[in-house]
């Protein structure tokens, strides 16, 4: 069998919405100058809208992982990014695909590609192809990286209309 390509994803404002969780805790605790760095914060977001159905469809065509950038200014940020893709995403068997590095462009290799919301941690330099994600992006939520990469894995375009349907 052919090995699927790597489909790496990152984890803040990608797979998970770091900005509404950022604006909730800085509600809850007006007095903290970086909220984020409070117990609870990374493990308890909430996943992009789409994103745990399309990690579903994708995992059929490809390798699906976590590329995270954690907080070198909270230690924190490392296990509970862990935690929540544990809770989130399978258990234990999921921490298997989660890659947590500060420089995106040692991480994969060609062929493989990388969905992220920012390019100025090695991003531009990750040696597949890099996909922008959000509003700075060529696909700007989860329905346009699924079609984009199920274009990429050779779908027709019936078969993305029928495996897109539940995102």
């Amino acid at each position: 069998m052919k090995k699927k390509p790597k489909a790496y994803v990152d984890m803040d404002d990608t797979a998970v919405n770091f900005s509404s969780q950022l604006n909730l805790y800085n509600k809850m605790y007006p007095s903290y100058q970086y909220p984020q760095s409070i117990i609870g914060f990374f493990s308890s977001m909430k996943p992009m809208p789409g994103f745990l159905e399309a990690w579903r469809v994708l995992s059929e065509y490809y390798d699906m992982r976590f590329l995270s950038r954690p907080s070198p200014y909270n230690l924190g940020s490392y296990t509970e990014k862990a935690v929540w893709v544990r809770d989130n995403m399978g258990g234990i068997d999921a921490l298997e695909k989660l890659n947590l590095n500060p420089d995106k462009s040692i991480v994969g290799e060609k062929g493989d590609y990388l969905i992220d919301d920012w390019d100025v941690h090695g991003q531009t330099e990750f040696k597949g192809e890099f996909v922008r994600f959000g509003s700075q992006g060529k696909c700007k939520n989860w329905k346009e990286v699924t079609v984009y990469l199920l274009n990429k894995a050779g779908l027709s375009k019936t078969e993305i209309e029928s495996k897109i349907m539940s995102i």
